[in-house]
């Protein structure tokens, strides 16, 4: 405590516990952590979802591709029979029922200069003999398309004649012509059951290993966006999907996955955050507890040192300020004062309205004192004033004194039924070093020139 501070700490005062800028600053800091490391989880979950749906996706789309096209191809074994025959296949039933080998397959079918003659197996399918493929209709934009690039095409999903939808497969056949050139002989057809054509894909899976799936196309037939698969129950593929392209021969197919959960649905989410709060919170804690504790200790270190009644310095107070003083070397002027009469007050107006003058004296007294002074109360009414002053200036200090005689001709206290109540003080002064070099001798020093002057002011009157 430095010299100037001694009336800032009354030792009435109770520590109030509160929460410290350093405790609250703790708290952001450990939370700003914890948020950091959260993030860095989160992220890193959503990288690891990132790398899983790509490695999905490509192993789905990969699987789509072979399931479809090994069927698909089917068209050409039938080319192959119908071109041998040169534009005849009397065994067609037999060859087709050979090359239906796959549950995924509705049927196959014939249909020379466009229009179905014959279909395997016919039962469920008669409504589609003689249909014209080259015709308007729906589904048959690919059949076109197959004529027009002499090659096969893949279609649907699409509507079909006999009901439900299907997949297809339309392949152009072409005769050989003596002349060296080829004759449109017709199409040939695989047709696929959807959606059952997907079951060996295992989309089904995805739901299971936590991903939402879609696959879509933009339909020729209507320009629109056409859903071919999606997971059950879904709702809307979120903004973390991942999207992929599946080309299947003409068609392009659109294959995008997504997290069934959001980061912030999984327990162990809410685990971490509640680990990172409750451990932001217990490092607030422990902050401002050691916070409290050091503020404790130094109220009691001050207690020690401080007066219980006026706040000022008491005797320990005192010389541990004039020793560290004496250290430092710094020359200082020593004023012992005693209240005149202090003892009648007590007697004639009791002990509390003796401790509440003492207290006033002491206030009025610290009003004017600055940062140079050093004001203690060493016991009973006895006071110690001391003022640090290289030069040893004494006309400043007979200023200051000349104030204290001013403010003591006001009344300390008031009373209505006894009168009023005032005081004087007598003082002795001892210098250090002119005077002496130890506490003790100084505060001997001063307390023997006030009882000198004491007992001369009683002799003047």
């Amino acid at each position: 405590m430095s010299f100037g501070d001694n009336m800032k700490h009354p030792a009435t005062a109770k520590y109030k516990k509160k929460l410290s800028v350093q405790a609250i600053a703790a708290f952001f800091i450990a939370l700003s952590l914890f948020s950091l490391i959260f993030y860095i989880t989160i992220k890193n979950k959503s990288d690891i979802d990132k790398v899983t749906m790509e490695q999905l996706l490509t192993e789905k789309s990969i699987k789509i591709n072979d399931v479809i096209s090994k069927l698909l191809y089917k068209t050409h074994t039938l080319e192959a029979f119908i071109i041998q025959g040169n534009g005849r296949l009397d065994n067609f039933e037999r060859i087709a029922a050979a090359v239906i080998d796959d549950p995924a397959i509705l049927n196959v079918l014939l249909a020379p200069e466009g229009v179905v003659s014959q279909i395997y197996p016919l039962a469920g399918n008669e409504g589609a003999m003689g249909l014209n493929m080259l015709g308007e209709g729906e589904g048959n934009k690919e059949a076109i398309m197959a004529l027009q690039n002499k090659q096969l095409v893949f279609g649907g999903p699409f509507n079909l004649i006999q009901g439900g939808q299907a997949l297809v497969g339309r392949l152009p056949v072409f005769l050989e012509q003596p002349d060296g050139g080829k004759k449109f002989w017709g199409l040939v057809s695989v047709t696929l059951k959807y959606p059952q054509v997907l079951n060996g894909v295992g989309l089904d899976l995805l739901k299971l290993q936590g991903y939402n799936y879609e696959i879509w196309r933009i339909s020729p037939d209507t320009d629109q966006r056409q859903v071919i698969a999606a997971s059950e129950g879904i709702g809307k593929i979120d903004s973390r999907f991942i999207e992929k392209n599946i080309s299947l021969l003409n068609a392009n197919w659109y294959f995008r996955i997504s997290p069934v959960r959001e980061w912030y649905q999984y327990t162990e989410t809410w685990i971490l955050f509640f680990i990172g709060l409750m451990a932001s919170i217990l490092i607030t804690f422990i902050v401002q507890n050691n916070i409290d504790l050091k503020n404790m200790q130094a109220e009691l270190e001050k207690l020690v040192v401080i007066d219980s009644l006026t706040g000022l310095l008491n005797r320990k107070g005192l010389i541990d300020e004039l020793e560290r003083l004496i250290r430092l070397k710094k020359p200082f002027m020593l004023y012992y004062i005693d209240l005149n009469g202090f003892k009648q007050i007590n007697d004639r107006f009791g002990h509390s309205t003796g401790d509440t003058a003492l207290c006033e004296f002491s206030k009025r007294i610290s009003d004017i004192t600055d940062g140079s002074h050093i004001f203690a109360r060493i016991g009973g009414d006895e006071f110690i004033l001391v003022h640090v002053d290289s030069s040893l200036n004494t006309g400043k200090m007979d200023e200051f004194w000349n104030k204290v005689d001013e403010i003591l001709q006001t009344t300390i206290l008031k009373d209505n039924c006894q009168g009023d109540l005032y005081i004087s003080i007598s003082k002795g002064m001892s210098i250090y070093p002119r005077d002496a070099a130890t506490v003790d001798e100084l505060l001997y020093l001063a307390d023997k020139n006030m009882y000198i002057n004491k007992n001369r002011e009683k002799d003047s009157f």
